[in-house]
């Protein structure tokens, strides 16, 4: 038993050391690209809104995932990696629903 540890504590330390990458984080990261901000800045979008929006989404399209809230929607266009638990904010918008 004790040999099949070590080796399982090899191929880990192995596989961390080749791709770059420890364990998994439990959470995922958050990164904003220059125009993501700009855009959250320009609707007044909070940081809290965004995880919100990639938490619960009313509707995903590719990249684009949408959150509809009573009198009006956040859409986010964004990028996941699931290796590193990251999400990338490209772009934002906060519209009202035209009914």
């Amino acid at each position: 038993m004790r040999g099949k540890a070590v080796f399982m504590s090899f191929l880990k330390t192995a596989w961390e050391q080749i791709t770059g990458i420890s364990t998994k984080p439990k959470q995922w990261s958050y990164q904003y690209t220059k125009q993501g901000l700009a855009k959250m800045q320009e609707y007044k979008v909070t940081q809290w809104e965004i995880k919100e929006v990639i938490d619960r989404p009313t509707k995903v399209k590719g990249t684009m995932v949408i959150r509809e809230y009573k009198g009006y929607h956040i859409g986010l266009i964004c990028q996941l990696d699931s290796i590193r638990r990251t999400v990338l904010i490209i772009s934002c918008w906060k519209r009202s629903n035209r009914f």
